[in-house]
């Protein structure tokens, strides 16, 4: 950072409750961006004084707030959530020409991306014994879940799979389990070591949403099997050979007959490819990558200066949700 640069403050008004339990990622600051020259502030009081303002701009806008917006300050649309949830959404009780920046998941449409986090090749080679993964493979399939009526209707395609193979859902969609915190991963997720199959299935069919279900439990020894954003979409997200996607059957009783019928040594070399690969740690290297692209914005403002005029059209430019086809 070059000397007699000023500070820009930032608020995040509001910090949402996934954040709160990624300390670690929300307090990393600014150390290391090409411009450290920010400081995030979670206090309310602090956003009548600042440079910018980050509001979840979705279900968690304020009804009211509790100061006046100075001039020249900088919105900040920021969304964790689809745009197929959108549309009770309190932005829109305020003006249009309200948010300057977007700062998703979604890259195609934000300003600032934040995805949910990152798949990096590992440093080193794991090696576990293959032997010992296959004994601790004592059940077949899990899901955790307490969103039950969704967009994509996973709750209707999980029962179309049950009909070929077992299941096991966790969550308010099924068996209670109070492991942790909620979007928090400790310990107690080792139940997943115990499956051969997590289904990390996805709320939405939208555009690049894939979310901590697919980056939180990547690193268990367990395959995945995705179901979400475009078709065929999760190749931009995952290491070819590591995963198993919806998208490659027609319905659930062919992927269901796929997984029954998988033999040992099919499912040890999808394994096997995926244990060169690490989500460990991604969640704090994208969130850090996304301020020092918010840093490096303030500090030009007056290049990245604009006014989005409707941010439903921001948000809905060419239909970036699908409807399941996989449920006959």
């Amino acid at each position: 950072m070059e000397a007699g640069l000023k500070y820009f403050r930032i608020t995040w008004y509001d910090l949402p409750g996934f954040w709160k339990r990624r300390s670690d990622a929300v307090y990393s600051g600014f150390k290391g961006c090409n411009y450290s020259n920010c400081k995030l502030s979670f206090d309310n009081n602090d956003a009548k004084d600042s440079d910018a303002v980050i509001f979840q701009a979705g279900f968690k806008f304020p009804l009211k707030l509790h100061f006046k917006r100075p001039n020249g300050q900088i919105w900040i649309f920021f969304e964790l959530e689809p745009p197929s949830r959108y549309k009770k959404s309190r932005y829109r009780s305020v003006p249009k020409k309200t948010f300057n920046w977007t700062m998703t998941y979604d890259k195609s449409v934000s300003d600032i991306h934040l995805p949910y986090g990152e798949i990096t090749k590992r440093s080193y080679n794991e090696n576990n014994s293959n032997d010992v993964i296959m004994r601790s493979k004592n059940k077949t399939a899990l899901m955790v879940t307490s969103h039950c009526n969704t967009q994509a209707d996973r709750l209707k395609y999980v029962n179309k799979l049950r009909q070929i193979i077992d299941v096991d859902i966790l969550g308010a969609c099924g068996t209670t389990w109070s492991c942790g915190r909620r979007s928090f991963h400790n310990e107690c997720f080792e139940i997943l070591n115990q499956y051969k199959f997590f289904l990390a299935f996805e709320n939405s069919f939208c555009n690049s949403y894939f979310t901590e279900k697919v980056f939180d439990n990547f690193d268990y020894d367990v395959i995945l099997v995705t179901r979400g954003g475009n078709k065929h979409q999760i190749k931009q997200i995952l290491p070819e050979g590591t995963y198993l996607s919806t998208d490659d059957f027609k319905n659930a009783q062919e992927l269901g007959l796929y997984l029954k019928l998988m033999k040992d040594e099919s499912y040890l070399n999808i394994l096997s490819r995926k244990q060169k690969f690490t989500s460990s740690g991604s969640y704090k290297s994208v969130f850090h990558k996304a301020m020092c692209e918010l840093c490096r914005r303030m500090n030009n403002a007056q290049m990245f200066r604009k006014t989005i005029t409707d941010i439903d059209k921001w948000a809905f430019p060419s239909n970036p949700c699908r409807s399941p086809d996989d449920l006959e």
